[in-house]
């Protein structure tokens, strides 16, 4: 579960940390107050995108943190990314007004996508996206497959591993072409191939070429400096080499005259050797200059032409790659005729069994979604649409011979939910009719069907109450409170009917102090939380009857939940 969040220059808030508990939390205050500011911060947690205009005014930089319980797929997870688990996770982001982010899971830095895919493992908001979310045909197929998904995981991993097959198949099919086609391709890599084979490319080739040329162009530089020093070394009448020889001469005069006069004229002898060695050295390497500027130009050419194939294919490693890719190519559509009838073969075994599998899904989908329409209905008759009927729509099932192209990542079928919302009405698409109040209901009994299929450990609903009021938000106020029993619920409200259901009350609200605004957030207790449900209730500081009303409401909610609870746990 979420245990706190800490939220430090996100729009109205300066500082501000929210300790939640395992049950149902709510937070309330007056419209303009911030509540968004805190699912906002959670959107950031779980990976959303930040945008400037949600750093508070005149600041540099803002932060978000929140620390989950550790669970054992959480644990799992941050295993698998190589990052230290402890029985808290903690997730951060540091945001700055130029741009640059720090995203961090327990101090470790990370990618926004690590913490997208954590987040998803944590948390579920349930808010204005996920209205939007239903609003898209495409994904009503996916609202049905996590209902259904226990039945279809034994043909999924399988059906999916077969459509891959199959596709790089027909890629492969598509190369052949005809023989006209296939002639012009062979031809255009086999170029391709012989450009690569006929620079014959050295590893390290470009490194040594272009030392080369570096030295080639300083080298009247060199070669000036080289004779230079074997004039004076050994060349000038008046060269060091001259003057160690007639130094050395005349110390041999005097070798009869002692040993030290003997050990200077060895020393002086040795000198000259070394000097000899020297200047036989620089001369060879003067040799080594002898190149004009037609091999400068050579060399030149050699490195355009190797920098020209790495800017096509990349390191000399990845010009092998390209190579051995082209010669492999060459020989697949120079054998396509006999290749042909092998892979139109394979083509129709991995297409009858895509087939078989995609039927086998459909009919998991279509016995469940008898069963996912039930449930629907009594959630959606408890939140006061007793006279609704909703409908999954199932498009016709394609015959083998007409699938070609067709096979996708959730099967051959198209799903669409529709809806009557009152009796007497015709059922049409969900997505043409729906109206704010009802979205509100129809997510939240989504919710409710998952209960404890539903591996995520806490759930946020903002906008839920969108629409509704009196009977229906008590109905709304009571299943929030079921789903408290299986998840953590952090639900944004201005019914009091869900403010009296809380475990946990916050408000959250706002003030001016020097000119400043500030938002703040804080928990309610006792006489408080009475008083925040009759403010929602509109009586308060109207009748003196206000807060009775509020506190029995508030003891009905206590009875309803001990009660609820009860019967859950026998269950």
């Amino acid at each position: 579960m979420l245990r706190s969040i800490y939220i430090n220059n996100i729009a109205l808030i300066k500082s501000q940390t929210l300790e939640f508990d395992g049950g149902f939390n709510v937070l309330s205050g007056e419209t303009g107050a911030g509540k968004s500011i805190i699912v906002d911060s959670l959107m950031l947690i779980l990976g959303g995108k930040f945008d400037k205009v949600m750093l508070r005014y005149g600041e540099n930089s803002c932060r978000v943190e929140a620390e989950f319980d550790t669970t054992d797929k959480v644990r799992s997870f941050l295993e698998s990314v190589d990052i230290d688990a402890d029985d808290v996770t903690v997730i951060s982001r540091k945001m700055y007004a130029e741009g640059k982010n720090e995203n961090r899971i327990n101090g470790r830095a990370v990618t926004l996508s690590v913490i997208r895919e954590l987040g998803g493992i944590l948390l579920d908001i349930c808010g204005q996206n996920e209205y939007q979310f239903l609003s898209s045909v495409s994904n009503h197929i996916k609202v049905l497959d996590s209902y259904n998904k226990g039945n279809t995981d034994a043909y999924f991993p399988e059906y999916l591993q077969t459509v891959k097959k199959l596709r790089e198949l027909n890629k492969k099919l598509a190369e052949i072409k005809d023989a006209e086609d296939r002639a012009e391709s062979v031809e255009f890599l086999k170029r391709k191939l012989y450009e690569i084979d006929k620079a014959k490319v050295e590893d390290g080739e470009l490194d040594r070429l272009e030392e080369k040329r570096k030295i080639l162009r300083s080298s009247e530089k060199i070669v000036s400096a080289i004779n230079a020093a074997v004039t004076e070394l050994s060349e000038d009448k008046n060269s060091a080499l001259s003057r160690l020889e007639n130094a050395s001469k005349t110390i041999g005069t005097l070798e009869s005259f002692g040993d030290d006069y003997a050990s200077l004229s060895e020393r002086l002898s040795s000198a000259i050797i070394e000097i000899e060695d020297i200047s036989d050295t620089l001369s060879e390497m003067r040799e080594k200059f002898g190149l004009g500027d037609n091999d400068l130009e050579t060399i030149e050419d050699r490195i355009h032409q190797i920098r020209e194939l790495m800017r096509k294919y990349g390191s000399y490693e990845a010009i092998q790659d390209k190579r051995l890719e082209l010669k492999e190519k060459i020989e697949f559509l120079e054998n396509a005729d006999e290749l042909y009838s092998d892979l139109i073969a394979s083509k129709k075994t991995l297409t009858d069994k895509a087939y078989s599998l995609a039927k086998k899904i459909s009919d998991s989908r279509k016995i469940s979604a008898v069963s996912f329409e039930k449930d629907v209905m009594n959630e959606l008759a408890d939140l006061g649409m007793e006279n609704s009927v909703f409908k999954v729509m199932f498009s016709d099932f394609p015959q083998k011979n007409e699938c070609e192209g067709m096979f996708t990542s959730t099967g051959l079928d198209s799903v669409e939910f529709y809806l009557s919302p009152n009796a007497g009405q015709p059922l049409k698409p969900l997505t043409k009719i729906i109206s704010g109040g009802e979205q509100s209901r129809l997510m939240l009994a989504l919710k409710v069907i998952s209960g404890n299929a539903d591996e995520i450990p806490s759930l946020v609903f903002d906008e839920i109450d969108t629409g509704i009021s009196g009977k229906i938000g008590l109905e709304v106020a009571k299943k929030l409170a079921v789903l408290s029993s299986f998840h953590q619920v952090l639900c944004v409200t201005h019914l009091p009917q869900i403010a009296a259901m809380a475990d946990k009350n916050f408000l959250i609200s706002k003030k001016t102090t020097d000119g400043s605004t500030v938002t703040d957030v804080r928990e309610l207790h006792g006489k408080e939380a009475i008083g925040e449900i009759a403010r929602l209730s509109g009586g308060k500081d109207i009748s003196s009857q206000a807060e009775n009303a509020a506190e029995e409401m508030k003891l009905w909610s206590e009875k309803f939940k001990r009660e609820t609870f009860s019967e859950i746990k026998r269950r």
